[in-house]
């Protein structure tokens, strides 16, 4: 971990602890944690949950510890928590929920934070674009909504990776048009009895359990009950299905594009790259 930041939840301001608010190695982040109970021959109940833990902080600059205390105590009225964020792509979620001063000097002022990562796991996002297979023949498609990118054949893929030795949350965004989406991931169907109009996208988040029309206008839609669950986890035809580990096949009805994005889980920020 080279740079560790706190974006405030409720109004997106950002503290960094490499200056004028110093952090230095912060140890205590480095730690990880499964909660478990012991069976005769196993574990049962094997997960994370939120864990506490405390950040030193220095400055020089006391009109800093002010604006801390503004930003983390407005996240805890509000109910909104922040996200701390590790070399700019591993995020938790977190409440800052109280400080102790531990020194004070002319020019220096050391702080202790009490800190809640909510969830216990760091997440970092990595997002495919799968173009429609219409595409063959076309250098590119002027869709009548401004996308961020521009499908073409390039963006051409079938599989999908999973970087992590065990299956992650995965989200899928379709973009319209598109009738009852159905795309099938290693050997499992994700599929939305919907429609999906032009110029709007439908996501399907499987770590929020979410599924949800976003409209050319920005009205939001809610299709939870229109997602397919089959049997349910890993009965072969279940929205919310985590991705495989590795690399998986990946194929679907064309027509439409889309994209995926692994949600990789981890204990604690990189120590590395």
């Amino acid at each position: 971990m080279r740079t560790l930041e706190l974006v405030c939840g409720t109004n997106g301001e950002i503290i960094r602890f490499d200056g004028p608010v110093y952090g230095e190695t912060m140890p205590s982040l480095r730690g990880r944690r499964w909660d478990y109970a012991i069976g005769l021959r196993g574990l049962s109940g094997v997960t994370r949950s939120s864990r506490e833990l405390d950040l030193t902080v220095k400055t020089t600059d006391p009109a800093q510890l002010d604006r801390m205390r503004r930003l983390m105590d407005a996240d805890m009225a509000n109910g909104k928590p922040g996200t701390l964020v590790a070399d700019g792509e591993w995020k938790a979620s977190a409440y800052v929920t109280g400080s102790d001063v531990d020194e004070i000097t002319p020019r220096l002022v050391t702080v202790t934070l009490k800190v809640v990562l909510l969830e216990g796991v760091w997440r970092r996002e990595a997002t495919t674009q799968y173009n429609p297979e219409t595409l063959a023949s076309y250098t590119d498609l002027d869709y009548p909504y401004d996308y961020e990118h521009d499908w073409s054949p390039s963006l051409l893929a079938n599989t999908a990776t999973n970087p992590a030795l065990s299956p992650m949350p995965c989200r899928l965004t379709v973009y319209g048009p598109a009738t009852d989406p159905e795309i099938t991931i290693g050997g499992n169907v994700y599929a939305v009895d919907c429609e999906v109009p032009s110029g709007a996208y439908l996501v399907v988040d499987g770590l929020s359990r979410t599924i949800r029309l976003t409209m050319n206008n920005g009205d939001v839609v809610d299709h939870f009950a229109d997602g397919r669950r089959g049997s349910g986890l890993d009965g072969g035809e279940y929205c919310f299905q985590p991705l495989p580990a590795g690399e998986s096949e990946v194929s679907w009805t064309g027509g439409y594009g889309f994209d995926l994005t692994v949600i990789e889980e981890r204990g604690e920020p990189p120590w590395s790259t």
